[in-house]
């Protein structure tokens, strides 16, 4: 009700989300309605949601953002980096952290270590997120795309358990 009668970015992102993601409505993955589930996104990104602005990204990325009539067909573009760049900046640009995330796998898949790391630092400064913490802290430990650096290793490791079991430390 919230995405169809009173457009709620989140609703709207939710429901984009689950199509998705095969869990509503409850069809077979072949069957998976991506003209749906970008008319939700679409809105909410209008709607300044970062989240649809990086889903959307994914899209483009995975090869699965719907051909132009995409209320008719579920035929999908072929993967697209650059659009799919474009959208995760954008989101990124907002304070989105899984943005920033993806944003820095696409420069490790590229080899650009260097980029990666700027962006996983981007991402740590936007949210405390252990996944962000921990491949810090692998970067800092081998010196991937930054200078080798065993303590800032360490604190990053640090952080990125206490962010996943704080009452176990």
């Amino acid at each position: 009700k919230a995405a169809e009668k009173h457009p709620h970015a989140g609703a709207l992102w939710t429901m984009a989300y689950m199509i998705i993601s095969n869990r509503y409505p409850h069809v077979e993955e072949t069957e998976i309605d991506y003209g749906k589930a970008v008319e939700f996104l679409v809105i909410a990104a209008q709607k300044n949601s970062p989240a649809a602005l990086n889903t959307i990204g994914q899209l483009w990325e995975e090869g699965h953002y719907p051909c132009e009539n995409f209320r008719d067909s579920r035929e999908c573009y072929p993967a697209d980096l650059g659009k799919a760049k474009k959208y995760y900046e954008a989101a990124a640009k907002k304070g989105y952290h899984y943005a920033a995330n993806r944003l820095a796998l696409m420069c490790e898949k590229k080899n650009n270590f260097e980029e990666a790391f700027q962006w996983y630092r981007k991402a740590a400064d936007m949210v405390a997120d252990a996944y962000t913490y921990n491949k810090l802290g692998l970067m800092y430990e081998r010196g991937i795309g930054c200078k080798k650096n065993l303590k800032l290793a360490s604190d990053y490791y640090y952080k990125s358990v206490n962010q996943v079991l704080p009452d176990d430390i």
